[in-house]
């Protein structure tokens, strides 16, 4: 993973999306193309035991792919304000995924979504603090994605995000 997130961090890195979406990806669990309304922006429990094709239990490498996310959130944060939207997007996905400092990773997707232009981009910051929010047990979170989605004067596409964070 620190190998990943760094050509994902990586200025001259051609493949930065794709780097970061391995993060990503291999820092949730796999539901084997069942999802429920209730798992959809949740990680599984921890006594949740599934084993990955290679024989090892698939909660150790998602935990350690959360660590290394979380060991590297300095390298990650900046991409928020980076100039390609799909970096952006892809850098809220992945510290989505993060262990700890949910504080300071909510703090900077509220600051992007306050700034962010690109409607794609922002229905990724809503739902990524949703699912931050979901991860950490975050009930102020709760609310406001509730009242998001409630807002009329909010764009389509935080308050359809918004939705369904609050609804999952």
């Amino acid at each position: 993973m620190p190998f990943l997130i760094r050509i994902g961090t990586g200025p001259g890195s051609s493949h930065r999306v794709e780097a970061l979406g391995v993060v990503a990806e291999a820092a949730r669990m796999r539901h084997q193309g069942v999802c429920t309304r209730e798992d959809m922006l949740r990680f599984r429990d921890d006594d949740e035991w599934s084993v990955e094709v290679t024989g090892h239990p698939q909660n150790w490498s998602v935990q350690a792919s959360r660590e290394a996310i979380t060991t590297d959130t300095g390298l990650l944060l900046p991409l928020l304000d980076d100039p390609d939207p799909a970096v952006r997007i892809a850098a809220a996905y992945v510290l989505a995924a993060a262990l700890d400092r949910a504080q300071d990773i909510r703090t900077a997707l509220h600051s992007r979504l306050n700034t962010e232009d690109d409607p794609a981009v922002r229905a990724a910051l809503v739902l990524a603090i949703a699912q931050l929010g979901g991860a950490h047990r975050h009930e102020p979170t709760v609310v406001w994605a509730r009242d998001c989605w409630a807002d009329p004067a909010r764009p389509a596409e935080v308050r359809v995000s918004a939705a369904l964070g609050w609804r999952c």
